[in-house]
């Protein structure tokens, strides 16, 4: 079938989970999209407009993905390799200094959203690992099952 070109997947951080009371949640999104490749979306607050940035690498799907944050930054990686990456294999594809709600608690997610309700959009997606780094006192594990449906 056709691939609507606003589908994507990847890792996201979110000030709030879709569908509550924060519609626009604030939001940074390392994304693979078929047609465009690699690109980082950031939107810094609730309701304002998400910014895309293209990342300065050739990139395809089967590669690896990672979002840090520290200190108020968020760094993009990618690793172009077929098995788990060795630190030095993280190359950055995108650096954000983060303001607002992204500096608190935030919602992770491997997102994979279509943008059209009348098309469905699948990744296949492994290795996914949350882990809190040194020094992050209060984090907290939590574990959302899937949800079904179309998106």
């Amino acid at each position: 079938g056709t691939i609507n070109p606003g589908a994507k997947a990847g890792l996201m951080i979110r000030s709030a989970l879709p569908g509550g009371a924060t519609t626009g949640a604030a939001h940074a999104f390392l994304a693979y999209t078929p047609l465009s490749g690699l690109a980082f979306y950031y939107r810094p607050q609730d309701g304002q407009a998400t910014v895309k940035t293209s990342a300065p690498l050739g990139w395809g799907p089967g590669y690896w993905m990672r979002l840090r944050r520290r200190d108020g930054v968020l760094v993009a990686y990618i690793a172009q390799t077929t098995s788990v990456p060795a630190e030095a294999a993280w190359q950055v594809a995108a650096t954000q200094t983060l303001s607002g709600a992204l500096q608190g608690s935030v919602y992770l997610a491997v997102a994979v959203p279509s943008l059209s309700s009348a098309q469905c959009v699948r990744a296949n997606v492994s290795n996914v690992e949350v882990r809190a780094l040194p020094g992050c006192e209060g984090w907290q594990q939590q574990t959302y099952p899937l949800a079904g449906g179309r998106r």
